[in-house]
C-alpha cells in the first residue's frame, strides 16, 4: 500500500472512532436525562408491590343515585406483601405523566391503599408505566421533631413495568 492510502485509511478510522465516541456520549446523556427523576431505579420488587390503575364511574364522594359532576375518576390501587411506605409514584401513558412529591408518605400494609389520581385523558385498556419510590430498608428516618425526614431517608425506585388501565372492579 502506498503511504497516501495508509494515511487516508488512518484518517478514516480516526473520523469513525470520533463519531462513535460522540454517539456513545450522546446516547448516555439521553439515558441520564430520561432517568434523572427516577435515580436508583430497580427491576427488583423485593417488597412484593402490586399496583393497578383503574377508573370508577362513580367517585367515592358520590351517593347512590345522585348525579356526579365527574363521571370518570382514576385511582391507583397499591399494596405490598411486606411492610413498607410509598414515598412517590410516577405513572406515564406515553404522552403524559403524573407524580406525587412534597413529603408524600403512604403506609403500605397488607391492606394497601387507594389514591385518587388527577384528571387526565386516559381510557380503559391504555397502557401505563408505573414506577414507585420506597425507602431502601422499608422504614423511614425521622427528624428531631419525630416528623418524616425526606432528606435523610434513603430511597430507591422500583419499576413495576407496564400495566393496562382497567375499568371499575
Amino acid at each position: 500500500m502506498k503511504k497516501s492510502s495508509l494515511l487516508l485509511l488512518g484518517i478514516l478510522f480516526l473520523i469513525l472512532g470520533s463519531s462513535l465516541f460522540v454517539l456513545i456520549k450522546y446516547l448516555g446523556s439521553i439515558q441520564h436525562h430520561t432517568n434523572k427523576n427516577t435515580r436508583n431505579l430497580s427491576q427488583e420488587n423485593n417488597f412484593g408491590i402490586n399496583a393497578t390503575v383503574y377508573h370508577n364511574n362513580k367517585p367515592f364522594s358520590c351517593t347512590s343515585g345522585a348525579p356526579c359532576p365527574n363521571p370518570l375518576v382514576y385511582y391507583l390501587e397499591i399494596s405490598s406483601k411486606s411492610k413498607t411506605f410509598l414515598l412517590d409514584y410516577k405513572i406515564c401513558d406515553g404522552t403524559s405523566c403524573i407524580s406525587e412529591k412534597d413529603e408524600f408518605v403512604e403506609n403500605l400494609d397488607s391492606g394497601g391503599t387507594i389514591i385518587r389520581l388527577p384528571n387526565l385523558n386516559w381510557n380503559d385498556n391504555d397502557l401505563v408505566d408505573i414506577k414507585v419510590q420506597l425507602p431502601v430498608n422499608g422504614s423511614l428516618e425521622f427528624d428531631k421533631n419525630s416528623a418524616y425526614d425526606p432528606v435523610n431517608t434513603h430511597k430507591f425506585w422500583v419499576d413495576l413495568g407496564m400495566s393496562k388501565i382497567i375499568s371499575e372492579y
